[in-house]
């Protein structure tokens, strides 16, 4: 699914929102992922390696200088490419308004 940037933006500006975590993972070839996402929204900050996340069937190819949103709760699938490790951030977020 695209998402226009600025409406993002526009969102999370005129929506307080909490940062739950950040991450700095690193995952070796071969080593598995979790099969789905977190209980949290997020963003992914690929930092080295290149690698394809598969959100609930949809792929997306994350490497350095690209940045995904992750939805909740989603079915997670997770192909390495190359066999550079994959480094990333993670920043997990709840909209304030959620917690009612």
């Amino acid at each position: 699914m695209k998402l226009d940037v600025n409406e993002l933006a526009e969102y999370l500006a005129n929506n307080p929102f909490r940062v739950e975590g950040v991450y700095r993972y690193a995952k070796n070839p071969g080593v598995p992922c979790a099969e789905s996402t977190d209980s949290f929204p997020g963003f992914v900050f690929p930092l080295a390696g290149k690698t394809q996340f598969q959100f609930n069937g949809t792929p997306y190819t994350l490497s350095p200088g690209k940045v995904i949103h992750g939805g909740a709760k989603m079915t997670l699938a997770h192909k390495m490419l190359g066999e550079i490790n994959w480094e990333y951030i993670l920043v997990l977020y709840r909209i304030s308004n959620s917690e009612r």
